[in-house]
């Protein structure tokens, strides 16, 4: 399951904006014969689907074992769609699974300064990850300019190593996630 598409005209698609981020309908791409949409990640042909509860997205037609965004978990995806909501009711531009030039990252969600520049990676993370990975991913970020935020549901060996936000999931029938912890002494310049 992703949230965004390639198109081979309109480009990327993004599922969670309701113009798609192109000035297109959801219409235009849900159950739309011939329509020909690729992951972003793997190249594999999407189709667009909303979940039993009315969760748009795409979904591989054939499931790659190799393609990060097929092989999340579907917590991970509603980490991710919390996340880019926040930032958007925050007032800022924010994307989802958008990678860097090399593809050396890809952040989960990608937030936007005044200007259109990224600045901030927010990125959910349910797996396991070592302390060491976590700068290593948290530097490579950095090399481009971008700050990153991690958050957890849990506590996990790596949340002192970089920064870190843990949240809880909302109670049943709530709809508010509560941030418990996290992101002390933490500061950004961004670049000018």
């Amino acid at each position: 399951m992703s949230f965004t598409a390639v198109h081979p005209v309109w480009g990327r698609l993004d599922v969670s904006l309701n113009d798609l981020g192109r000035g297109r309908t959801w219409a235009e791409i849900h159950r739309v014969k011939g329509l020909r949409l690729a992951c972003p990640e793997c190249g594999g042909r999407l189709f667009a689907r909303a979940s039993q509860h009315g969760v748009r997205h795409f979904y591989h037609q054939v499931r790659p074992p190799d393609c990060e965004l097929a092989n999340e978990s579907p917590e991970h995806h509603f980490l991710k769609l919390e996340l880019a909501m926040a930032a958007r009711a925050a007032g800022w531009r924010a994307e989802l699974e958008v990678s860097s030039d090399v593809r050396d990252w890809r952040a989960d969600v990608l937030v936007f300064d005044d200007r259109d520049r990224p600045f901030m990676a927010l990125e959910a993370q349910l797996s396991p990850m070592t302390p060491t990975e976590a700068r290593m991913r948290t530097d490579r970020y950095a090399r481009d300019g971008v700050a990153v935020c991690w958050v957890a549901l849990q506590d996990r060996p790596w949340t002192r190593a970089v920064p870190t936000l843990r949240a809880s999931v909302p109670a049943e029938g709530g709809k508010s996630w509560t941030v418990r912890h996290g992101l002390a002494r933490y500061t950004w310049t961004p670049a000018p």
